[in-house]
């Protein structure tokens, strides 16, 4: 089989494949080029700035089985046009959680601090001590959009900086040390408002001009997940005016971005989407992709994939056929905890095992054990296999069902 890679994967990943596959590596290809190639591959490989449209997908024919994504957004690829063609999707969520959430708060300061205005000025000659005047964050309210992955860990962090955080996310019913609250609620209580949202119709320029009405004068806002969820012009109004006190941008609408009118605003921060760019975060998110795309092109179940509808047209295994078939989708990469929660459920219920998956779920809600760990085991339980049959189904069920799940107790913890 034969894998082609479009764009800078850490040689961690490219080594692990190519064990086992034939790894072609051509980074920069136009989209014609692309088109013509990608019929030769059983899989590809990118990150966010190749698109895979319905037309390269089509053109991959019969041949191409899954298309990896070496990061947590999915968003460049079109996931209807793949499930049509029985295409698996598959990503790595968990390899720059860390990266981002660090970012953020490299963002955090430079905010507070004018690092970038006050390194700037002294580029040119000018020795600026007595014109910027900075914000300590210790004692200021940060709000988090979005309290998933990056968003926990983002969390945890403000936390051992003395701040007090607050968060909004309608999928999740309980966060540890973090007071939930209404969005109204969060933009007029933050001194620094962060996004950590997917990019979803529903969250596309969640944050508009009445949103920025809300916030303080004297408030920030950080955006370290899609540029899509900002709508950029009213940023750019609420900034130029004084309606807010400054941004700043790891992602952008339109990427790579060159040309922008934010780029006039000395209150405005930005870097070029360097939130998963860390050699521990490419590393990690390389070698997560690779094991997903691995596992389709074995005929395993690949945890992360984002549309596992196609299951019973990619993987021979009567168990996942059995298992998949009547459930809807999984969006595995949403950057909440509940709507993999809510999947699992689901996928608890046809494999007969519903009551200890919940015993895991009343655990994870009173603060026993983390959400993360949960999940984790909740699908190791439930996953199908290749090597799965709906005997050995039936035998787990019955097993199961005598044998309830019990956790140890223990402290609630971010990890």
């Amino acid at each position: 089989m034969k894998i082609l890679v479009t764009e800078p994967l850490h040689e961690a990943g490219v080594a692990y494949l190519q064990n086992e596959f034939d790894v072609d590596i051509k980074l920069g290809m136009s989209p014609s080029a692309l088109l013509q190639e990608i019929g030769q591959y059983d899989a590809i490989i990118t990150r966010s700035g190749t698109p895979v449209t319905a037309d390269l997908l089509a053109a991959g024919g019969d041949r191409l089985k899954v298309v990896g994504r070496a990061g947590i957004g999915v968003d460049n690829i079109d996931i209807d046009a793949a499930t049509r063609q029985g295409v698996a999707v598959v990503n790595s969520p968990n390899g720059n959680v860390r990266a981002a959430a660090e970012h953020t708060i490299a963002l955090l300061f430079a905010l507070a601090r004018n690092v970038p205005q006050a390194d700037r000025l002294l580029r040119e000659g000018v020795w600026g001590k007595n014109r910027f005047m900075g914000t300590e964050i210790a004692g200021k309210t940060l709000g988090i959009i979005g309290l998933g992955k990056v968003g926990t860990q983002v969390a945890r962090r403000a936390l051992a900086l003395d701040m007090d955080v607050i968060a909004y996310d309608p999928f999740v019913e309980q966060g540890p040390d973090v007071p939930l609250v209404s969005l109204d609620d969060l933009l007029r209580r933050s001194d620094i408002v962060t996004l950590h949202v997917p990019m979803t119709p529903i969250t596309r320029n969640m944050i508009g001009e009445r949103e920025l009405e809300l916030m303080k004068e004297s408030a920030f806002l950080i955006n370290c997940a899609r540029g899509k969820v900002v709508d950029e012009a009213a940023l750019y109004e609420a900034c130029r005016t004084g309606i807010i006190a400054g941004a700043a941008l790891d992602v952008f609408e339109h990427e790579p971005m060159t040309a922008s009118p934010l780029l006039e605003l000395p209150n405005v921060v930005m870097t070029p989407h360097l939130g998963g760019t860390t050699h521990e975060a490419m590393k990690a998110s390389a070698i997560e992709a690779a094991q997903q795309v691995r596992a389709i092109l074995r005929g395993d179940y690949a945890p992360h994939i984002v549309n596992p509808e196609v299951l019973n047209r990619t993987v021979v295994a009567p168990c996942a056929i059995n298992l998949w078939e009547q459930f809807g989708r999984v969006v595995f990469d949403c950057d909440s905890t509940l709507s993999e929660i809510e999947g699992i459920d689901e996928l608890a219920a046809m494999n007969g095992v519903p009551y200890e998956v919940a015993e895991m779920t009343k655990q994870a809600m009173g603060g026993d054990v983390p959400f993360e760990e949960v999940f984790a085991r909740r699908l190791d339980l439930i996953k199908p296999h290749a090597s799965s049959s709906m005997a050995s189904a039936s035998s787990t069920r019955r097993r199961w069902s005598r044998t309830p799940f019990r956790w140890p107790r223990r402290s609630p913890t971010w990890e």
